[in-house]
């Protein structure tokens, strides 16, 4: 079995930095990305922001 570590730190901001991320819709949005990251192959080990954007940290694994 190959040995691999790629990993990478991804922000998203909302359109115009508005304050849109509230604490009700946190959970869910959190939950999203990392169930759309894990259909694609990809390791969430982070996920965090405040209202305007989201900080994630990720492994992609390469491809064969």
């Amino acid at each position: 079995m190959p040995f691999w570590r790629s990993y990478a730190h991804l922000i998203w901001t909302t359109k115009g930095r508005q304050p849109w991320i509230t604490p009700k819709f946190e959970p869910q949005l959190y939950a999203h990305m990392v169930d759309s990251v894990a259909k694609i192959g990809c390791y969430v080990y982070a996920v965090n922001g405040m209202p305007d954007h989201v900080h994630s940290v990720l492994a992609i694994p390469p491809k064969r």
